[in-house]
């Protein structure tokens, strides 16, 4: 049975193909996320391992983990491939966390890709979805917003700027991903798809010749399975321009995830298994705080937004261009390099 690991990245469908894609392909068993909900697992203890272990644990917990993450995956996947009787050709996870370092307290995304490896061994095709840059930038700043932060595109590009060092800048260095993962799993196991090649301007996915929806096919191909054309949907509707900015300055009164102070987790709610199994307490009530801020907070700038549309304008990606102009020389070397590993990248990833 085949192995398979999506890492992403972020804003590339990846709640889509988890849902639609993953979940309801008749030859792949999806390991999570997006088992029954988006941030559902076919059980906790897999949970544990993809929320926690994988992505925050420091080496002396994960020292305590390994073998038993381990285990539970390789006995997942024996007692799958018995049962299933060949009906099922595929078996893995997915999450656009594993690709790159969201939030402070996350481990850097080379020790995620080593515990991968570890854990998954090296015969495991790697899923990248990437995009243009830039674009990943503006969108992953609407969505930064979402989870609590509460400053400007300005101030949001010049923190990536000034601390690559230790956050998710350098992350959107392709080539070095490719490397990365090359190295661990072999070059003809590491699979890359620009969006832009299967997504027109508007959104909309593309369409083959013989209307087959490009991603759909792409990623068959990738996994070596019958072609199954999916309903995709969309299961996390964005806010708006003006929900968004309604949505920030909300977030400077009620302070969650990326609003809180250092000492705190982002995405904590993903790890209620962790909390109850592993270490038998119940989520902090700081958790409870901060989801029920994120929820009434979305729906609230949801409500202004078409109450007062008048009112209220639009966010902005306003950043002066001395730290865009970097990044984009960043990016460009990158997307060069890229090419070594026979990935084509459309115009637009020339900056």
């Amino acid at each position: 049975m085949r192995k398979y690991i999506h890492i992403g990245y972020p804003k590339n469908l990846s709640t889509t193909l988890q849902r639609d894609f993953f979940c309801k392909h008749p030859q792949i068993h999806h390991l999570g996320v997006g088992v029954g909900s988006n941030i559902g697992y076919v059980d906790d203890e897999i949970n544990m391992i993809c929320e926690d272990y994988l992505l925050y644990a420091n080496e002396r917990k994960y020292e305590e983990v390994r073998d038993y993450s381990k285990q539970v995956i390789t006995d997942y996947m024996q007692s799958v491939e018995k049962q299933s009787e060949h009906d099922k050709q595929a078996i893995g996870i997915s999450g656009e966390l594993l690709s790159f370092k969201f939030s402070p307290d996350h481990v850097d995304s080379h020790t995620k890709a080593r515990r991968l490896e570890e854990i998954f061994d090296t015969d495991t095709t790697i899923i990248m979805v990437i995009r243009n840059q830039m674009d990943l930038l503006r969108s992953l700043y609407r969505e930064v917003i979402k989870i609590g932060y509460p400053h400007t595109f300005q101030d949001f590009i010049e923190y990536t700027f000034y601390y690559q060092d230790r956050n998710f800048a350098l992350d959107f260095c392709y080539d070095q991903t490719v490397k990365l993962y090359s190295r661990l799993f072999g070059k003809e196991n590491v699979k890359v798809l620009p969006i832009e090649e299967v997504r027109a301007d508007d959104g909309s996915l593309k369409k083959g010749e013989q209307g087959n929806t490009l991603l759909i096919k792409w990623l068959c191909d990738a996994l070596e399975l019958q072609f199954e054309e999916l309903e995709l949907n969309h299961h996390n509707r964005p806010l708006n321009g003006q929900e968004l900015q309604y949505k920030m300055q909300l977030n400077k009164k009620r302070t969650h995830d990326l609003g809180r102070s250092v000492y705190s987790v982002v995405n904590g709610h993903r790890m209620a298994s962790y909390f109850n199994n592993d270490l038998q307490v119940p989520l902090p009530k700081t958790l409870h705080a901060g989801l029920l801020n994120k929820r009434t907070s979305i729906d609230e700038a949801r409500i202004a937004a078409r109450t007062h549309t008048e009112e209220l304008r639009t966010i902005d990606y306003y950043a002066d261009s001395f730290f865009m102009d970097k990044l984009k020389k960043l990016y460009q070397q990158s997307n060069e390099n890229l090419k070594a590993f026979g990935v084509s990248l459309p115009h637009s990833y020339d900056f």
